[in-house]
């Protein structure tokens, strides 16, 4: 049986990390680090991409969010977004794992734009890749590039 030791505040002081200054403090301190981390760590990049196909009216900005694990294009002026899903399998391999589309915008190319982002991602920060999302998978297929199908491991 473990046995846990309490440490008695005398009465009247409260804990340190019930206060509301200690919960403060302590909130402010992870937000100088989280801005110090975010200005020599950038965690988000972007791609700019063309219109890649014939429906496709203006350029998409792809971005990419790392602490996410997602490449996401903000869609028009609506609070709609593609997404594309993935994860760390190993230390230089990832999983594909999923691509969301909204229907308004599926035909239009927002689809390809992410996978050729995630797959330019593979390839330039030297990774394995598994494609376990069917949209990916056809992309590849429908884009013969050596570049990508070197990196696919099944």
């Amino acid at each position: 049986m473990w046995a846990r030791s309490y440490h008695a505040l005398p009465q009247g002081t409260p804990h340190p990390g019930f206060s509301r200054r200690g919960r403060f403090q302590a909130a402010m301190s992870l937000k100088a680090v989280a801005n110090l981390l975010m200005v020599t760590f950038p965690k988000m990049s972007s791609y700019r991409s063309g219109a890649s196909s014939a429906h496709t009216s203006a350029d998409q900005t792809v971005t990419h969010d790392r602490t996410k694990q997602q490449f996401s294009v903000r869609l028009g002026d609506s609070r709609e977004e593609a997404v594309l899903q993935y994860r760390y399998i190993g230390t230089k391999m990832i999983d594909l794992h999923s691509t969301s589309v909204p229907v308004t915008f599926r035909g239009k190319g927002v689809g390809g734009l992410l996978a050729q982002a995630a797959l330019n991602f593979v390839v330039e920060e030297d990774l394995k890749m598994r494609i376990s999302c069917w949209f990916v998978r056809k992309y590849v297929d429908d884009n013969p590039q050596p570049q990508y199908r070197e990196r696919i491991v099944d």
